[in-house]
């Protein structure tokens, strides 16, 4: 959450044009995005470990949920309470960046999670990528530069070099991060039916194919 947190500090400031926009309106602006982001955040959070109660009791059982600390009614309250308040602030605050990024990042962390008929998208790989990247990286950075530039600062929307060399870098970051969590999850994974690519392909080679896109992904950076 804190490396999300700092993207949507640095993705608001490349939308600052000169020094003065530095001000308690930039400040207060952030805080309007940030804040139902977070609720988004944690409904997504709590609505994926509720989904995944059986896998993470083999997986991940130190969780709340797996362990037994927090009852999964109790899980399902708090998770429905912050989709509520998430949308509830972002209607309030009206920047239409804001709520489509809200809008976007429900439908993704739901259909990923949810195990309901077309849904349930983590099964394999390919649906979690399409679902999960482009979702993280609209609510970490296009996101924050849109809304700042047209909310807060009532600009013209123009995509600096800047925020579309961010997203692109952003983008083969978050496709390893997406990859790179099932590594340790394929004993868990196997017993629910997932087919994800560490599954098939084996940890060793998933590890090595995320070692390359990030090497690409630095060398593209460095070179530009």
């Amino acid at each position: 959450m804190s490396g999300q947190l700092m993207g949507m500090l640095s993705s608001s400031l490349l939308a600052v044009e000169n020094l003065s926009d530095i001000s308690p309106k930039f400040f207060v602006g952030l805080l309007k995005y940030i804040i139902p982001i977070i609720f988004v955040y944690l409904y997504a959070m709590i609505i994926n470990q509720l989904a995944d109660l059986e896998i993470d009791k083999v997986n991940k059982t130190y969780r709340p949920f797996a362990s037994g600390k927090i009852s999964y009614k109790t899980g399902a309250i708090i998770s429905i309470s912050c989709l509520i308040m998430s949308f509830g602030l972002g209607w309030m605050t009206r920047s239409k960046p804001l709520l489509w990024c809200l809008i976007i990042s429900f439908v993704a962390t739901t259909g990923y999670s949810i195990n309901l008929p077309l849904l349930r998208w983590k099964k394999s790989t390919i649906p979690t990528l399409v679902s999960n990247v482009p979702a993280m990286v609209t609510s970490t950075y296009v996101a924050p530069f849109l809304h700042m530039k047209t909310y807060v600062f009532e600009k013209t929307t123009i995509f600096s070099r800047s925020i579309v060399f961010t997203t692109i870098v952003m983008s083969f970051y978050y496709l390893v991060i997406m990859l790179m969590k099932d590594i340790p999850d394929i004993e868990g994974d196997k017993a629910a039916g997932l087919r994800t690519l560490s599954i098939r392909l084996g940890p060793k080679r998933v590890f090595w194919l995320c070692v390359s896109l990030l090497e690409i992904a630095y060398g593209v950076a460095i070179i530009m």
